[in-house]
């Protein structure tokens, strides 16, 4: 495929409380959405999965058990030749991808992703030491912002960690979740001038209105890509590029943003 323009939501989950017709749904009226806005008449949209160990909805596609749902949505699976990514044609000029990915937890209490990988990884290993066996699979370890999650001495790990780490190649993540009215986490700050990039994506949370959240914030850039190996040119350009991607989307409204905190405060009551 000639050089064409790809959106990417590099942090999504597939939740049980989730109809996946809408959820693709969504992804691909989302991306046509901002693709539109970017002039942009051809596209392609990159999903990373980021599962739990508890989670499995990268497999459940691979085995066809979600066809009838995304037959609705006019997606048509082809044929790659990598076993973690799924290519879907919407349209002649219009593919969704899909790519796996882990979603782990460190001994300090903090998120990694694990972007392109579908081989499980040990929880409760160091942040250094997960960075290091992400690294070591093939994967894109990224370190995400999330709500009360980089405060304190988490915070001061983190920062640590970019101080001291520069040998090793990671990013950090920024999701949609992330309120408006709050200023910039001053650890974006401090990896920008590391040379680390924040790499974008929506981080739906496992409540229902929530599906509707996938492909609306991401980043995009222009390049070839062969719809054979899509993880490993997505990938591999991340690694290589000098500077960062190009965002899109918009972060949370304060009413949303306090709604979504409640209803997830209610939702650990049951």
């Amino acid at each position: 495929m000639k050089q064409i323009t790809i959106l990417v939501d590099s942090h999504v989950h597939i939740y049980s409380c989730y109809s996946v017709k809408r959820f693709f749904d969504f992804a691909i009226k989302n991306f046509i959405i901002e693709s539109k806005k970017l002039n942009s008449k051809k596209f392609v949209g990159v999903l990373f999965l980021t599962e739990t160990k508890n989670d499995n909805y990268f497999r459940k596609l691979r085995e066809n058990q979600f066809d009838n749902e995304l037959d609705n949505v006019n997606l048509k699976l082809i044929k790659s030749e990598e076993n973690n990514s799924l290519v879907y044609r919407y349209n002649d000029d219009t593919y969704l991808i899909i790519i796996s990915g882990k979603q782990i937890i460190t001994s300090e209490k903090l998120e990694v992703l694990a972007l392109g990988t579908t081989k499980d990884l040990d929880y409760g290993e160091s942040l250094r030491k997960s960075v290091e066996k992400i690294n070591s699979v093939g994967a894109l370890p990224v370190i995400p912002w999330g709500v009360g999650k980089w405060i304190g001495k988490r915070e001061r790990i983190i920062k640590n960690f970019l101080e001291t780490n520069i040998e090793l190649k990671y990013f950090l993540g920024d999701n949609s979740g992330r309120p408006v009215f709050w200023s910039t986490p001053k650890l974006f700050k401090i990896a920008r001038a590391k040379g680390v990039m924040t790499l974008r994506g929506s981080d739906p949370l496992p409540l229902s209105s929530q599906e509707e959240k996938v492909g609306r914030f991401g980043f995009y850039f222009n390049a070839n890509l062969d719809l054979n190996c899509p993880a490993k040119d997505v990938n591999g350009y991340l690694l290589n590029s000098d500077s960062a991607p190009n965002d899109f989307g918009k972060l949370e409204v304060p009413l949303n943003f306090l709604k979504n905190q409640f209803s997830m405060q209610f939702r650990k009551l049951f």
